[in-house]
């Protein structure tokens, strides 16, 4: 979620680009994110949540191809040092939500 929100959503304000491939890459793993959150309680939310992994992904990978494709310098050197476990962080949230396992939160535990 720090990557998402960081890296695409404020990155556009700081310096002053828009980008729909960013906005959909941002908006699409903060609510990954914050639905995987609430754990698997039933198959439209964890629908919802595969979702979004995979429009944070793709949205990734068109930055990535975006990136690739016009910049041409010597030395192109994309952030994979984030975007990297940014994805697989994204496919994991997403690969749980899809298999249904839970992670148990604090609060969640049933005592007794």
């Amino acid at each position: 979620m720090f990557v998402g929100f960081f890296g695409c959503l404020f990155g556009q304000a700081f310096f002053g680009k828009f980008s729909i491939v960013d906005t959909l890459t941002g908006v699409s793993s903060l609510l990954a994110g914050g639905l995987g959150w609430l754990g698997p309680r039933n198959v439209g939310l964890r629908l919802s949540v595969v979702i979004c992994c995979l429009g944070g992904v793709l949205g990734s990978g068109m930055d990535v191809f975006q990136y690739y494709s016009q910049v041409q310098v010597a030395g192109n050197s994309f952030g994979w040092d984030l975007t990297g476990p940014f994805v697989a962080g994204l496919m994991f949230i997403g690969y749980s939500a899809c298999c249904g396992s839970e992670f148990k939160r604090p609060d969640m535990i049933k005592k007794g």
